[in-house]
C-alpha cells in the first residue's frame, strides 16, 4: 500500500471589499474554522457565505469580490 501525494498547489478562496468611493481593497469577513486569516476562506461556499453576510450588513454600498487563489502547498515535497 502507498500514501497519497499531498498535492502541490492548494485552492483558497480570499473575499475582498472594494470601496465604492476609491481604489481601496481590504480583505474581510470573519475568519474560517479552521483560522486561515481575515477573509480567507477554504471552500467557495464558505466564500460565497461571508460575502452575503456581508452585503446584508454593508451601509456604505461597497463592492465584495471573492477571488480563488492557488498557493504552493507547504507539506508538498
Amino acid at each position: 500500500m502507498k500514501p497519497l501525494d499531498a498535492p502541490e498547489y492548494l485552492t483558497i478562496y480570499m473575499l475582498l471589499q472594494q470601496s465604492t468611493t476609491s481604489m481601496y481593497f481590504m480583505a474581510t469577513g470573519t475568519p474560517s474554522t479552521p483560522s486561515m486569516g481575515s477573509g480567507i476562506y477554504a471552500t467557495r461556499d464558505q466564500a460565497e457565505q461571508a460575502r452575503t453576510l456581508a452585503l446584508l450588513s454593508d451601509k456604505s454600498d461597497n463592492i465584495f469580490h471573492v477571488f480563488e487563489l492557488e498557493v504552493p502547498n507547504p507539506a508538498y515535497r
